[in-house]
């Protein structure tokens, strides 16, 4: 299974909650943004194994109060039931 994770963008730190709060960005999916390790651990607590990093953005997508919101594209495999 390959997700390109473009909405909620992993970030460098914690969203502040002022942040969070703002309607424009929850629409332009930042304010749900996990930092990146909670990110990939998601994955791992879903059940999915295999994770490889495909790309990880060098640059900022965009950076708002201090906090860094990038993409990373990741591959996982789904274990058969």
């Amino acid at each position: 299974m390959e997700n390109d994770y473009g909405c909620g963008n992993p970030v460098s730190c914690d969203v502040p909650a002022a942040l969070q709060a703002d309607p424009e960005l929850w629409s332009g999916c930042c304010s749900g943004a996990l930092q990146e390790e909670r990110f990939l651990e998601g994955f791992t607590r879903a059940g999915l194994t295999g994770l490889t990093i495909l790309k990880r953005e060098e640059r900022p997508r965009e950076t708002m109060r201090n906090v860094e919101f990038r993409r990373v594209t990741v591959a996982a495999r789904k274990p058969s039931s």
